[in-house]
């Protein structure tokens, strides 16, 4: 009997266990991996970097200057005081090349409190500075923080937070809003190579000031910034426009829910997400996703029918329960549906419990979807998994491809002249994750053949500025190849035994005399009828193509 019991009581927790496994809640015993140095490397500040930014920092006020006599070098005093006087007073200032401590007031350009207070500034941190967080108790903090201001510039950040010794006594643990970068209601806003560690709640945070009434941010873009064990997210997003991440490492996020590396989460309805672009991001050993787009809030009285959130490239290393989360749409946020368009290419996913996580309800998402794997090394078995979770839900796609009609060409022209062809485009100010240019021709509009190809232009792969092209071909090379593959498939019909030179000849002329058939043809179309088309195909790294409209060849 007591053996019966025993086997009974085991049953119970192996059941137990095998329950608390399944559930969306999915909980793990976080353990803390340091970042590879392979990985890390690329993100670090090297000497001629520092250097060079020194040097072109001539004039810049050196904020040693303002601190008080007998100052100390080991951050164990805190000159908030001192440091804020001096970014009050200077538009571009050069931080101490040693570790400062500053109070949960934190830091700011200038007088936050004031409407674009301080704009047009430049904070530059040398080697060796860093703005260490004094320990408190508080529920939210910026170490550093950007309210309202426009053209700032700021190089080398490396803030360390102080979720270590926090004070916890009481309800002290609670809150989650300790941010070693927050940047709200703010415009063209350059973060250079950020650090930000040990955060009570998020490395950067970008978002709204003002509630309804206040502003969004506009035009932020942050280069190889390391977010690495910071309590809530690595980075989170609560809406703007243009907001570009380039070669982010988010790593060991823990400590209080969602744990992501990467969470696109607004607070609001009235928050929006014209264009949010993450390039070749790394999420590395995050407790619960690499990345969470979550837009319940979103749905409301207000309409948003342009969302258009990219990701070019995320690869996952380590563990982490659910590499990518999505919750579009929640019974419990009633409101106007929710349009526009959200792609996810390039993903790399390794140790993971399961690779996406659907908090969907009622499988009633409005925003169309796409998520590729062309990258991934494991790529069909995710690709199989994520098809097979998606088969019953509306607007959700396996691959981009040209889904949402193109976003990259504008300015697309094809002109012919003395039997040239001359084929123009620029892209937008979004080429992301660019490796090449098709240029195909077509009679009919359906059926293309390709003429040539060019390289993306885009440093790279990914630019934010316009790029022009023109590609120039011999229209009677590119017409008279039309016979060859008649000839290829007439010689295909004869075993190679049996190729005599009688046999070949005949079908070598048929093939000529088709292909001048058709070149006389398809140049009547082009020359005389202006019957052929052009359209331009852009390569991704990826593997991905996304189309340009097609255009017809104008004879000058």
């Amino acid at each position: 009997m007591k053996n019966e019991q025993s086997s009974f009581v085991a049953s119970m927790v192996i059941a137990l266990l095998l329950l608390t496994v399944s559930s969306r809640n999915f909980a793990q015993t976080f353990v803390y991996k340091p970042i590879p140095p392979e990985i890390l490397a690329p993100n670090l500040v090297s000497d001629a970097e520092y250097a060079r930014q020194i040097s072109q920092s001539s004039g810049y006020y050196n904020i040693v200057n303002s601190l008080p006599a007998g100052y100390v070098t080991d951050g164990t005093v805190d000159y908030t005081n001192y440091v804020q006087l001096a970014l009050n007073t200077y538009r571009n200032v050069i931080f101490p090349p040693f570790p400062i401590l500053v109070s949960a007031r934190g830091l700011g350009p200038g007088d936050t409190t004031a409407l674009y207070a301080s704009s047009n500034s430049n904070l530059v941190f040398p080697k060796n500075s860093k703005l260490i967080l004094k320990p408190n108790r508080f529920r939210n903090y910026r170490v550093l923080r950007l309210l309202t201001v426009q053209n700032v510039n700021i190089y080398f950040p490396v803030i360390e937070g102080e979720r270590i010794l926090h004070d916890t006594t009481g309800d002290n643990n609670r809150g989650e809003w300790g941010f070693g970068i927050s940047i709200t209601g703010c415009k063209n806003i350059f973060l250079k190579k950020p650090k930000v560690t040990n955060c009570w709640g998020d490395g950067i945070y970008i978002g709204r000031s003002g509630g309804a009434t206040g502003f969004s941010c506009e035009k932020i873009l942050i280069n190889s910034a390391i977010l690495d064990n910071n309590r809530r997210n690595g980075i989170t997003i609560t809406g703007g426009d243009s907001i570009v991440i380039n070669n982010m490492i988010t790593a060991n996020t823990n400590g209080t829910a969602p744990r992501t590396g990467i969470d696109i989460e607004p607070n609001y309805n009235y928050e929006t997400f014209k264009t949010i672009i993450i390039r070749d991001a790394i999420a590395h050993n995050n407790h619960t996703a690499g990345l969470d787009i979550n837009l319940q809030r979103l749905r409301g009285p207000i309409a948003h029918d342009d969302i258009n959130i990219r990701i070019n490239g995320l690869k996952m290393t380590e563990y982490s329960a659910y590499p990518v989360t999505l919750t579009l749409y929640k019974r419990n946020f009633p409101g106007l549906p929710l349009n526009g368009r959200i792609s996810i290419r390039g993903l790399v996913l390794t140790n993971y419990y399961k690779p996406f996580l659907f908090y969907d309800d009622d499988n009633n998402n409005t925003i169309p979807t796409c998520v590729s794997f062309g990258y991934a090394l494991n790529k069909e078995t995710v690709r199989a998994y994520y098809a097979d979770q998606i088969k019953n839900r509306p607007n959700y796609y396996v691959g981009c491809g040209n889904l949402f009609g193109s976003s990259v060409f504008r300015q697309l022209s094809a002109l012919s002249s003395n039997n040239q062809i001359t084929v123009n485009w620029a892209t937008t100010t979004q080429e992301t994750n660019a490796l090449r240019y098709e240029i195909e021709a077509s009679k009919d509009q359906v059926n293309f053949t390709k003429i040539g190809e060019m390289n993306s232009k885009a440093a790279s792969s990914n630019s934010e500025e316009l790029l022009t092209y023109s590609f120039v071909g011999d229209l009677n090379n590119i017409i008279g190849l039309a016979g060859i593959p008649v000839i290829s498939f007439l010689m295909f019909l004869f075993p190679a035994k049996k190729k005599k030179w009688w046999v070949i000849l005949p079908i070598f002329l048929l093939g000529i005399l088709f292909g001048v058939s058709c070149k006389r043809e398809m140049m009547s179309g082009a020359n005389e009828k202006k019957e052929l088309y052009v359209r331009v195909t852009q390569i991704d790294k990826d593997g991905e193509k996304e189309y340009s409209d097609i255009v017809e060849v104008i004879k000058k």
